[in-house]
Order: C-alpha cells, then sequence, then structure tokens
C-alpha cells in the first residue's frame, strides 16, 4: 500500500493541528498515544519511511493513523446523505481537516451553488 501526496498533506495537517484524533484511536485500541504519534511524526516527515515500517509500527499506524487519511465518510449535505461517493480523496480530505467540514467535492460544490442561487 501506498500514501498519496494529498494523504501525506493531511497527515502533516494532523501532527500540526489534529494529534488528539490519533492519540484517541490509539486508546481506543488499547495502543500506546506516544508510540503512535511517533509513528505519525516519521511518517509525516518523510514519505520513504512509510515502506519501511516493521509489522508492529505498520500495526500501530494502520489502527491510529489510517482511519483518518483513508476511506474517510463524507458527512453529506442533509442529514449525513452525500450525493457524492460517500468518502473525501484529494485535496478534499485536506480540506477536510484544515476546514472542519467533513463533505466530499460532490457535497461541498452542491451547497456552494446553492448558496450563490
Amino acid at each position: 500500500m501506498e500514501l498519496d501526496d494529498y494523504q501525506f498533506k493531511t497527515l502533516e495537517f494532523i501532527l500540526k493541528n489534529a494529534s488528539v484524533s490519533v492519540e484517541h484511536n490509539a486508546k481506543d485500541n488499547n495502543l500506546n498515544p506516544e508510540t503512535a504519534l511517533r509513528i505519525l511524526e516519521k511518517v509525516a516527515s518523510d514519505e520513504n519511511y512509510f515502506q519501511t515500517l516493521s509489522d508492529k509500527q505498520s500495526f500501530i499506524f494502520n489502527k491510529t493513523v489510517m482511519p483518518l487519511i483513508s476511506e474517510v465518510k463524507c458527512h453529506g449535505i442533509v442529514e449525513g446523505h452525500c450525493i457524492g461517493d460517500d468518502y473525501l480523496y484529494g485535496e478534499s480530505l485536506v480540506e477536510a481537516y484544515q476546514y472542519g467540514e467533513f463533505m466530499c467535492s460532490e457535497c461541498s460544490a452542491a451547497i456552494n451553488r446553492h448558496g450563490s442561487d
């Protein structure tokens, strides 16, 4: 598995601004939050490091960080209903963390169209 550029940008943002999410995931999975944050820090600072994770590091990363950057659900425009494909990808993923609005590009565009009417 490889991470794309947007996922790496999202990792950088999470490390600087939303590391509490990683800590929560670690605690929910009975893992050490400090270890999870150290792994996040290394992966976010060096794209190649992801490929060299040990089995244990990969397990921790997959339980604590991956849910924050892979198959992230769109919250939709009305009561959780997404008009896109239900997931955030690419720039929408980065923007979701930056702006705190977890909407796919289709839902975001629909709201922008509706707001300009």
